[in-house]
């Protein structure tokens, strides 16, 4: 049972831990982060019982960590002989290869079972300020056990998770994780964050610019963009897993599929009618519109024929082809 937890690492994910440890449990909270001003500012709010110091390590029944993944190996690897022994320590980062290669040599016969971990929550804010308690309420945590792990440390670590609010457990390995993520987080968040943080988007390798604003140049409108977030975090995090993001899955697969007669065909159709009904009825006319993976240009020809103001992202040679084929004479 955990009665003892030290949490490493106070920023929005490992703060919002502790705040929820102190909130919905009665163990004893035990804590450190890198930035004196916000351990101290843990320990004055009365957050934590102590700072947690490597001689304390032993204490914890569970040590809960959350640095960036380098910073996590170091960790490990540098109180390796400082974990109870019978203890779990878990991280809680969001790339796991990174962190469970390395550390599998480490922890072997240390004493001590290490479970990676990533916590599927989180907002558009960072650090310990903006940490709060009902994080985690219903979301799912994936655990990336080595092969071997007792089924009895996962079952004690989803049990105090589910103190905590998480709603749903999700075992993995590190390669299917970081496959995972990559796609459905970290390519999504990439692309925005180019988009959005350069003026120049329009003139990068792939992307095409369809101007027909309704009342000409100059004309104001709408745009998205993205919240400021852990940009650090997520940097590392995307540099890890480029392997993973390489487009040579979809290129290979467009280059030998008929995208532009897959719109055409009565099942296209009625995909294309029904997305341009409500994309007319919620996207004011004259908005700016980010078109990601525009495929051959049939959605971003025809909003940019009604009046918005369109860019299109696609990253398929063939398909930005073919795209070009398609464009009206002045487009």
């Amino acid at each position: 049972m955990v009665e003892t937890v030290g949490v490493v690492g106070l920023g929005l994910i490992g703060g919002s831990m502790a705040k929820a440890i102190h909130q919905y449990t009665d163990c004893t909270l035990l804590g450190y982060d890198l930035d004196g001003a916000v351990l101290s500012r843990a320990l004055d709010e009365g957050l934590l019982s102590a700072a947690l110091t490597p001689d304390r390590l032993a204490e914890c029944d569970l040590v809960i960590i959350a640095l960036y993944p380098e910073a996590t190996v170091d960790y490990v690897t540098r109180n390796r002989d400082r974990f109870r022994k019978g203890g779990l320590v878990m991280d809680c980062g969001g790339v796991k290869g990174v962190v469970c290669g390395p550390l599998e040599a480490v922890v072997q016969d240390a004493g001590f079972r290490f479970v990676g971990g990533h916590p599927m929550a989180g907002i558009e804010r960072s650090g310990y300020a903006n940490a709060f308690p009902e994080l985690f309420q219903g979301a799912s945590l994936i655990l990336t056990p080595y092969p071997g792990t007792p089924r009895s440390c996962l079952e004690e670590i989803w049990q105090f998770a589910r103190r905590l609010g998480f709603g749903h457990l999700q075992p993995s390995t590190p390669e299917q994780h970081d496959h995972i993520i990559a796609y459905t987080s970290q390519l999504a968040h990439v692309v925005s964050c180019a988009y959005v943080g350069s003026p120049s988007a329009p003139n990068f390798q792939g992307g095409l610019r369809l101007h027909h604003p309704p009342g000409g140049p100059g004309k104001p409108a709408e745009h998205a963009q993205t919240g400021s977030g852990d940009q650090g975090s997520y940097r590392q995090g995307l540099l890890e897993r480029r392997r993973e993001m390489n487009n040579s899955y979809i290129t290979d697969y467009y280059n030998s599929y008929n995208e532009d007669e897959r719109t055409k065909s009565r099942h296209g159709s009625v995909e294309f009618l029904t997305n341009m009904k409500y994309i007319r009825s919620y996207v004011p006319q004259g908005a700016k519109v980010l078109d990601v993976g525009a495929g051959t240009g049939v959605y971003s020809i025809a909003l940019a024929m009604d009046g918005y103001d369109v860019h299109a992202l696609e990253l398929v040679e063939h398909n930005i082809e073919v795209f070009r084929s398609n464009l009206p004479e002045g487009a």
